[in-house]
């Protein structure tokens, strides 16, 4: 959905609607599993719910051993 006006007659339609505003997303800390520490490592990354799936905004890791995990 567009985050503003589109013309009219476009889309489809005649009114065509549009999100006033930006799309929700969140900030969230992300964790690196350590050494029995749980949080040894932390970076922020943005986190976008676009209904049937996310899109994360990941920043750089601080080290070659350190990813992020993902799942289906």
């Amino acid at each position: 959905m567009p985050e503003s006006p589109p013309n009219k007659n476009t889309c489809g339609t005649h009114a065509p609607r549009w999100l006033n505003g930006r799309h929700p997303s969140v900030f969230r800390q992300v964790c690196f599993n350590w050494d029995g520490n749980n949080c040894n490592w932390q970076a922020g990354i943005e986190v976008r719910n676009c209904d049937s799936f996310f899109v994360y905004k990941l920043v750089k890791s601080p080290g070659c051993q350190l990813r992020y995990c993902g799942s289906d």
